[in-house]
């Protein structure tokens, strides 16, 4: 099993945060050639925390409208971004197969920054 990939973020408080993420048959985002895996049987969740264990922050959207191709998108609402104190925090996106297996294929830090216009 592979380590998962490392994607850090930086999101403006009251901002809407749409990442793509596109996975390849090596299930890992930041290669971008080969194979896309098609993602259609899989699941996913993805939780914004301070550290592990700690209350959960927010909770990502996760838009698999494109899984097919083995792209999803990692999603917040300006309003959710808007409710979070200005920070750096750590999330990772659990995937589950068809077959239930669960892995972590990408983690990192999300640091948001307050705004002057609000």
């Amino acid at each position: 099993m592979q380590a998962p990939a490392i994607r850090n973020y930086t999101i403006n408080k009251g901002s809407t945060f749409n990442e793509s993420l596109k996975f390849y048959s090596s299930y890992c985002p930041i290669t971008d050639s080969g194979t896309t895996l098609d993602l259609s049987a899989y699941s996913f969740a993805s939780q914004i925390r301070a550290s592990v264990g700690s209350t959960v922050i927010e909770t990502f959207t996760i838009n698999t409208d494109n899984a097919a191709d083995g792209e999803i998108f990692l999603q917040l609402s300006d309003a959710e971004t808007s409710a979070v104190t200005a920070g750096v925090y750590n999330y990772d996106l659990r995937v589950t197969d068809a077959s239930t297996n669960k892995a972590f294929w990408v983690k990192g830090t999300i640091t948001f920054v307050g705004t002057i216009t609000v």
